[in-house]
């Protein structure tokens, strides 16, 4: 999608806001734990009713594990010698998902205070992930429009409309959860005639962060740098396939070398980083008089006698 990815967000903060005002109306309508079974039983049934929850009940039970990859990941920005393996990270994802459940379901109050702690944590560390890329030094604000090859789609959207429509429909689910307070209003001592503001700054919130975050992110380099385009699978008719063993041959010869990109004089410079080969050691002078020795045994060449053998 580009850079231009950082003002999708606003973009769908402002189309969610209606939606979240229907929210708070209905909220103070209808102010029953589990509002939208509530409201959608009222509307359309008990069926439609169910099925409407059964599918926020999923969408909620996602967050939990999403969260988990985003702190491994914001924890190898600051660790960088920390290696988790994908399959830990799985294990991780899954037992984050659980013990919330059990929390959630068994004291609601823990499961507040845990949220309001996760909520400012991703703020803080977010914010300061930013600054730290903004302070590098190697921010630059034309990267967010600049393509180091002149050959590759550059700009703000440099996909077009069809990067920014799937950019929407993807970035929608950075939404969730400002649904969740009018789901809790039975167990809130929240006014319910204020319910708008709640929402409101459900959406506002996660719009700025990102438009901060993404263009932290795309202010470090080229389009094309950071997503550029490579093969490293083979396409069959349907689906993936495996390397034929000449793109096999042909791909390792390109990315055998590992590349350092450095900005000299406003350009971007790919540098390889060829591997040091470490120096033979020199042969030792017992080594040498070894070596010299095979040679006249492999030669011929009489040794002199010892004195048993004269």
């Amino acid at each position: 999608t580009g850079a231009g990815a950082a003002l999708i967000f606003p973009v769908l903060a402002l189309c969610l806001v209606p939606v979240g005002l229907i929210f708070a109306e209905l909220t103070g309508m209808l102010p029953f734990a589990g509002s939208v079974d509530v409201w959608a039983t009222n509307a359309f049934g008990h069926k439609v009713g169910f099925a409407t929850q059964w599918m926020m009940f999923l969408v909620q039970v996602v967050e939990p594990a999403m969260m988990a990859f985003i702190f491994i990941t914001a924890a190898g920005h600051f660790f960088p010698n920390l290696v988790i393996p994908p399959t830990v990270q799985m294990f991780i994802a899954i037992g984050t998902a659980l013990v919330w459940y059990i929390i959630s379901n068994f004291n609601i109050d823990i499961l507040g205070k845990l949220a309001n702690i996760f909520f400012f944590a991703m703020i803080a560390m977010s914010l300061i992930v930013s600054s730290s890329l903004f302070f590098s030094g190697h921010w630059d604000i034309a990267n967010l429009t600049a393509a180091q090859n002149p050959e590759s789609p550059s700009g703000l959207f440099p996909m077009g409309f069809g990067g920014i429509f799937l950019a929407m429909a993807a970035f929608s689910l950075k939404f969730i959860g400002f649904e969740m307070t009018p789901s809790m209003i039975e167990e809130t001592t929240f006014p319910r005639s204020k319910m708008w503001k709640v929402i409101l700054s459900a959406l506002i919130v996660p719009a700025l962060l990102y438009l901060v975050v993404v263009f932290a992110i795309g202010g470090m380099a080229p389009y094309d740098v950071i997503a550029g385009t490579f093969l490293v699978v083979g396409l069959g008719e349907e689906d993936f396939t495996s390397l034929t063993p000449e793109h096999m041959k042909q791909f390792k010869e390109k990315f055998d070398t590992p590349e350092m990109f450095m900005r000299i004089n406003g350009k971007l410079i790919v540098l390889p980083l060829e591997e040091e080969k470490p120096k033979a050691k020199k042969p030792s002078v017992l080594q040498k008089l070894n070596d010299m020795k095979g040679m006249e045994s492999s030669t011929g060449v009489k040794k002199p006698h010892t004195k048993e053998e004269r």
